[in-house]
């Protein structure tokens, strides 16, 4: 039997920042290479991301932009698309 301490490690360490970052990179990559894309493909929706993981993305180069609708929806773009309203760290700080 796991205790729930090794489980919550276990957890953390494949969800982390870095892994979430990693796996949506990926994935935008894989449906830009392998997908049948149109010309209006930007990017892909994705609830609940941690700022960790927003500043991983925006650091690579993806635009972070919010959803004007549901506060926990932001889209990842690879090229600026006229989606959603602009991601402002300062907005989840409270100011």
């Amino acid at each position: 039997m796991v205790s729930a301490k090794k489980m919550k490690k276990i957890f953390d360490k494949k969800y982390s920042d870095k892994n979430t970052a990693k796996m949506i990179i990926c994935e935008i990559k894989n449906r830009i290479k392998y997908g049948s894309i149109g010309p209006s493909f930007a990017g892909r929706w994705y609830k609940g991301l941690s700022d960790g993981t927003i500043k991983i993305l925006i650091d690579k180069g993806y635009i972070i932009k919010r959803s004007a609708e549901h506060c926990d929806e932001f889209a990842v773009l690879f090229i600026d698309a006229d989606v959603g309203i602009p991601y402002e760290n300062n907005i989840s700080s409270g100011e």
